[in-house]
């Protein structure tokens, strides 16, 4: 179980790094702002996964190795909708309840992917329809809601005893993102 521990942490670095690029490109003034925040959170990652990789690396493994496809047509075109679908909720209702709409929709959009959240922060950021500190707000409101649904899915997908391995480091990542604001 440590290497499923390790690889299942590991996932949320590549979040991390993702959200970076995606950052980078569509909002290099919002990525400033959150690098430490980011890079933070990367660190809490890592050092949590690396404590079960080295478990992993020590115990024996028997587990089938599996392989599967590395491109799913379905899963990129209903990125591309629930990306389309948060901006403009994301919109409307930042227009309609000012910011409190865009870190609910953050919140909200954050339960499904942790990138749209993003794309649409930086969308509204460039457009000037929100500030620099709301965006930094929403895309780590949208990082901690995505977090939450990797923990439910630890509980109900590997049981107790993976998810007790698992939500500590989830923890330890987005305490350290938040923290990283306070720097």
């Amino acid at each position: 179980m440590p290497g499923l521990v390790a690889g299942a942490v590991l996932s949320s670095v590549a979040t991390i790094v993702q959200l970076s690029a995606v950052i980078a490109f569509l909002a290099p003034a919002l990525l400033a702002q959150l690098v430490l925040p980011l890079v933070f959170a990367g660190l809490a990652a890592v050092l949590y996964a690396a404590w079960f990789t080295l478990h992993a690396l020590r115990a024996v493994d028997a587990a089938p190795r599996g392989s599967g496809r590395a491109f799913d047509l379905v899963a990129a075109l209903t990125f591309a909708a629930l990306i389309g679908a948060v901006l403009t909720v994301a919109a409307a209702l930042n227009a309609w309840v000012g910011e409190r709409g865009v870190l609910v929709t953050a919140a909200a959009s954050g339960l499904a992917d942790a990138h749209a959240a993003a794309v649409a922060t930086a969308s509204m950021l460039v457009a000037g329809k929100i500030s620099l500190p709301l965006a930094v707000t929403a895309v780590l409101t949208g990082l901690s809601t995505n977090a939450l649904v990797k923990a439910v899915l630890a509980f109900t997908s590997g049981g107790a005893p993976y998810a007790l391995r698992i939500v500590p480091g989830l923890v330890m990542m987005i305490a350290a993102a938040w923290v990283g604001t306070l720097i």
